[in-house]
């Protein structure tokens, strides 16, 4: 599978407390600028000792200070957390404004776990 790095919001990103992913994308334009793309999360490190759950953030403005959760996870266990383990495969909404992220939100006390989090077609 090819990865566009323009198009990759985590890179083996270390994940032990809530925070947002290294990387936004611009989509220049709000709407339909990455249409029929999808939001594939794995987890490549196993997570230990707490839960994650993942938000897609959108926003109008580069800061984030004003934004919309687009998309919302469950809540994973650390026992679906597993090195490998694709935790989230899903197509992009609709509607989403110039600015997109991830918000990794912890629960409990992670001791452990990186996260790889791109768009494709694939």
């Amino acid at each position: 599978m090819l990865i566009d790095k323009d198009l990759e919001l985590s890179g083996k990103q270390v994940v032990t407390a809530s925070a947002p992913s290294e990387k936004v994308i611009d989509t220049v334009v709000a709407g339909e600028a990455i249409p029929n793309e999808i939001l594939n999360v794995l987890c490549v490190e196993a997570a230990v000792g707490g839960t994650v759950k993942v938000d897609l953030e959108t926003s109008d403005v580069e800061d984030f200070s004003s934004k919309e959760v687009a998309l919302s996870s469950k809540e994973f266990a650390d026992g679906d957390l597993k090195a490998g383990n694709e935790v989230i495969k899903v197509r992009l909404p609709k509607g989403l404004k110039r600015y997109i992220r991830l918000m990794y939100t912890i629960g409990g006390t992670l001791t452990a776990g990186k996260f790889s989090a791109f768009i494709n077609n694939d």
